[in-house]
């Protein structure tokens, strides 16, 4: 037939819709997100139980919508765990 093949990432309700979820560029999107609203959010003025409250319910309701119809590899896992490590203790470090 002499057809190429090729890929349509579709994204349905913040998904992406056709994507291979074993690689690491399938999750760039979410570690993406996860980063700008880090950044967006003035952490000096954010007290320990702010910080804790948007780490654990704000940042991690990204990850469980992502996680309850994906599989994320080890290695995303862990990076981004150590996003959210390296947020609260850099915070903690400048608001002593």
């Amino acid at each position: 037939m002499n057809c190429r093949r090729g890929s349509i990432h579709v994204v349905y309700l913040g998904l992406p819709i056709g994507g291979d979820s074993t690689k690491l560029t399938f999750w760039k999107p979410v570690v993406d997100r996860i980063v700008t609203r880090l950044l967006s959010w003035n952490h000096k003025f954010l007290s320990f139980g702010d910080r804790l409250v948007l780490l654990k319910f704000v940042l991690s309701s990204l990850l469980v919508y992502f996680l309850s119809f994906f599989k994320a590899p080890a290695g995303i896992i862990s990076s981004i765990e150590s996003i959210f490590n390296f947020f609260f203790g850099v915070v903690r470090i400048i608001g002593k």
